[in-house]
């Protein structure tokens, strides 16, 4: 692993031991094998040491996609209680690897501590589905969730929340754009380091070139495997592109609309400023922002997964600007 000693210092001691042990694993780098041995060989890494949360309630689930493909799920909730709110989590792994199995402990653990219920779904991965199956296949579990999915399953469709985490994070971020555009509220994104842009050209790809762990090699390989070069200045794969042009409600009244002056419009120029300057492209290396999902951070939403007692209650989060869907980052937005 040939990251500079200034990188490693910046590490904590625990991790600082993990990356050297990882660099000592007598294992090939991930670019050096084919998709379907990466595959194999991420899932046999995965789960030795976890210990997994017992929950009352865990259910294999199948959703339909738009093309008659039924997806995976996995229902994981702390309760059989009927009414509780829900996360949809959209697993990392560059698009290319990565499954329930391998996010299991992590969805049950967000589900433990916050009590909310999570639908862990597994959309179909590249290469055998480019982009942008994913992209469909996470909208339309989201899209069953809201409506017979969520109700089938005794889940409150009026407290929904989208999360994951690096290209999992990019899904669940398109998938609050097209949320928004659907006119479907959702409670929160729990965004963990997603994907936002569509070039590693950042200040923070150039310095994390060659790792700890993620380097340009094998974003590379990943962004090889999922989709094509032309594509990639489409907004559903750097959603820090999508249209922006969205209804700002006024709080504390359902449908009636903010002035063009005020905190709507500061956080307009806000978000352009963002974009321009590339800064939060590639979440948390360069210009994250860590917003804690507490109350006053959920004003709209306190009873809401993530917001004053709701799921992930306490957890810090990496979220970007996404307009219109609320994040941390614009606290007392609401969807239009």
């Amino acid at each position: 692993m040939n990251h500079s000693p200034d990188i490693h210092a910046r590490l904590t001691p625990a991790m600082r031991l993990l990356v050297e042990r990882m660099a000592q694993a007598p294992y090939p780098p991930m670019h050096t094998l084919t998709a379907q041995q990466a595959k194999a060989a991420y899932a046999k890494s995965i789960g030795v040491l976890d210990v997994k949360p017992e929950l009352a309630r865990v259910e294999e689930v199948r959703i339909p996609a738009r093309d008659g493909h039924a997806l995976p799920a996995r229902l994981v909730a702390p309760s059989t209680d009927t009414g509780l709110p829900v996360l949809l989590y959209t697993h990392g792994g560059g698009f290319t690897i990565g499954s329930i199995e391998s996010h299991d402990t992590f969805c049950r653990v967000l589900s433990a501590t916050s009590g909310a219920a999570v639908l862990s779904l597994d959309y179909r991965l590249a290469p055998e589905w480019r982009f942008p199956t994913a992209v469909h296949d996470a909208w339309d579990a989201l899209h069953w969730l809201a409506g017979e999915g969520g109700r089938a399953l005794g889940l409150d469709t009026t407290r929904i929340a989208v999360g994951g985490d690096s290209a999992g994070g990019t899904l669940a971020a398109v998938s609050a754009v097209h949320a928004r555009d659907a006119g479907l509220k959702l409670a929160l994104q729990l965004l963990i380091y997603p994907g936002t842009t569509d070039h590693q050209d950042t200040d923070s790809h150039a310095l994390f070139a060659h790792g700890p762990v993620l380097d340009k090699a094998l974003i590379d390989w990943f962004f090889h495997h999922y989709i094509d070069s032309v594509d990639r200045s489409d907004w559903r794969f750097a959603p820090l592109k999508a249209p922006t042009s969205i209804a700002w409600p006024r709080l504390g009244g359902p449908g009636r609309m903010r002035p063009a002056g005020g905190r709507g419009r500061g956080l307009r120029r806000q978000a352009a400023r963002r974009r321009r300057a590339g800064r939060s492209g590639d979440l948390p290396r360069r210009g994250a922002r860590l917003h804690h999902h507490g109350p006053r951070h959920c004003r709209g939403a306190a009873a809401a997964p993530g917001c004053g007692g709701g799921a992930a209650a306490g957890l810090w989060t990496a979220s970007t600007m996404i307009p219109g869907c609320g994040s941390g980052l614009a606290r007392d937005r609401a969807l239009p």
